[in-house]
């Protein structure tokens, strides 16, 4: 059963038009998004966006072996944990 917050964010980007996410949730009660495409490009764009539409906090972007791993996160106003956590590990182009 999908919780009615994942329902939500997924009627919110199907309103705005955004990039179809795979969402879940996290042991921590989190909405997880996570762009359901193969091609790098369409990855970042998606999480970009998404990130975007959210307000999310973006956290450094990092490499870990042949993937560049984006975070962003989205915490309501008195929270301590996120509701929301974007993610993508992108395939990173070999070095020239």
């Amino acid at each position: 059963m999908t919780s009615p917050a994942i329902q939500a964010l997924r009627s919110q980007g199907k309103a705005a038009g955004l990039p179809r996410l795979h969402w879940s949730t996290t042991c921590g009660g989190a909405a997880l998004g996570q762009a359901d495409t193969d091609d790098p490009a369409l990855e970042r764009a998606a999480f970009e966006q998404w990130a975007d539409h959210l307000g999310a906090r973006r956290w450094r972007e990092t490499r870990s072996g042949e993937y560049i791993c984006l975070r962003a996160t989205v915490t309501a106003d008195g929270e301590e944990r996120p509701s929301v956590v974007l993610v993508a590990n992108i395939e990173a182009p070999e070095p020239a």
